[in-house]
């Protein structure tokens, strides 16, 4: 993050600028000034240690002879994802698929992919089997034998199984029925053993994550080798692909997903998608990698993750200082969102409910400038959607203060206050022109004395008190004079 410090007459006076979360001091650097109006830019890197919206702020403690510190920090918010998705691939049986499958994840930079190949009873090419399923976002399983598979190996494809999310991709040999005796249940039925009859392919669900796909001629591409008997869904599961056989709707699921709890699984019941990869039409090598893309995001994505994430820049604003909000948007496979539209409905005590659309700044980052508000508390509401697929809903707060614009900028607004001048009827004069105040004042008339002479006449016998007064006075004198018998 790069922050850039003005400083006023400060010259050579060294000063300390830290980067702060909450009030826990993460770096510092020191600041001198080479001359008294001085513009530096810092760069600090950030220890982005945990996943989520994170608030960070950069602070200049107040420094002897400032005039006011209330411009000495500013707030920022980045959100923090997760680098890497750890999967683990294990392969039962050896299949062009698992190489094509693993190559492809291995292109991606987001993926860390760990792979083991079975060979017989405990051994694995690779390594042993065991791993800690808190350290695995996904597992791969390629095939499963009908038999041969010692017990530990079982044990350890079940603690995967019960607590991570699952992608089984059927092989020539695979048994599901041993599967999910085994290991766990699948989300199709095998009633009986698989025959392999080469097929189509049809998309059988609508808005589906897994299915934002580049288009492909279906009539063209190469067929898969899958059941086409003794296969329905399981309950609860969805087929994303189903198949056709010799012009005809099978009705039979090639790709299953399954939600159960927090945790997704999904399934190919066929194979033979390395040709796909070794087409020479780009349109069908575009279209399996993002399928098999897909399918691992979105299993190795956390349902009960909240996809999206908005938050004012800041807690409190001031009514000067522009109301800015952020959100970040992923979808149901854990990627950034940048087809989506968010809108927000603001309110508060005082002003009904007002309802905007954020900008999308690409990337899955989305912002709303809602320039300066009055001073009161806030409430928004924001919904993400996609389509007619909601992605996401937020709601929050932030409070607006008395303004503080005149700590902050600390420089007169000459265009301001000519403009007040003008509209007012009155005249701007800098400090510095005094002499044009009084020169101004005088060619006005403003300061020319007038003298006015008001003359008033008062009669006390108009008011009753004073008539009162002098009735009760003179008959006193003549109770006075009776009482003392004077003439």
């Amino acid at each position: 993050v790069e922050v850039t410090v003005a400083s006023k007459g400060f010259k050579g006076q060294p000063f300390q600028l830290r980067l702060q979360k909450s009030d826990e001091v993460i770096a510092s650097k020191t600041i001198t000034p080479t001359i008294a109006n001085s513009t530096q830019t810092i760069t600090f890197e950030l220890p982005l240690e945990e996943e989520g919206l994170q608030q960070f702020k950069v602070v200049i403690p107040e420094l002897s002879g400032e005039w006011t510190a209330k411009n000495n920090s500013q707030r920022f918010a980045v959100n923090v994802r997760d680098a890497k998705q750890q999967i683990l691939s294990i392969a039962f049986e050896i299949h062009p698929d698992v190489g094509f499958i693993r190559s492809l994840l291995l292109s991606d930079r987001r993926i860390q992919l760990t792979s083991r190949t079975w060979l017989n009873g405990n051994q694995f090419i690779e390594g042993t089997l065991a791993f800690d399923p808190d350290t695995v976002d996904l597992a791969i399983i390629h095939g499963y034998p009908s038999s041969g598979l010692p017990a530990d190996v079982q044990q350890a494809i079940t603690d995967l199984a019960k607590n991570i999310p699952l992608i089984i991709a059927a092989t020539p040999k695979f048994s599901p029925q041993n599967f999910e005796r085994e290991i766990a249940s699948l989300p199709v039925n095998a009633s009986s053993l698989w025959q392999y009859s080469a097929v189509g392919l049809q998309p059988e669900a609508d808005n589906h994550p897994v299915l934002e796909l580049p288009p492909v001629n279906f009539d063209q591409a190469p067929r898969i080798f899958a059941p086409i008997q003794h296969l329905s869904l399981a309950p609860g599961a969805e087929a994303l692909f189903s198949s056709v056989f010799q012009g005809q709707t099978t009705s039979k699921p090639v790709l299953a997903v399954q939600q159960i709890g927090n945790k997704r699984i999904a399934m190919f019941t066929g194979y033979g998608w390395f040709q796909f990869g070794q087409s020479p039409d780009q349109q069908t090598r575009e279209f399996v990698n993002h399928l098999w893309l897909n399918v691992v995001n979105w299993a190795a994505t956390d349902p009960d993750d909240q996809k999206l994430k908005i938050q004012p820049v800041q807690t409190s604003f001031s009514e000067t200082e522009p109301v800015v909000i952020n959100a970040y948007l992923e979808n149901e496979r854990g990627e950034v969102e940048s087809q989506a539209n968010i809108n927000i409905s603001v309110s508060s005590d005082s002003m009904d409910a007002t309802f905007y659309s954020m900008e999308n700044l690409g990337a899955g980052e989305y912002m709303l400038r809602l320039g300066t508000l009055p001073e009161g508390l806030y409430s928004f509401k924001a919904v993400a959607k996609k389509e007619n697929s909601t992605l996401g809903t937020q709601i929050g707060e932030f409070a607006v203060a008395h303004s503080n614009a005149e700590f902050v900028i600390t420089e007169r607004n000459e265009p301001l206050l000519r403009q007040l001048a003008q509209r007012t009827g009155g005249s701007y004069l800098p400090f510095d022109s005094l002499s044009g105040f009084w020169k101004q004042l005088d060619e006005q008339g403003l300061l020319d004395q007038t003298k006015e002479i008001e003359t008033t006449f008062w009669y006390p016998y108009q008011h009753l008190f004073w008539f009162i007064l002098v009735v009760v006075l003179l008959s006193a004198e003549w109770i006075f004079r009776k009482y003392l018998a004077l003439p």
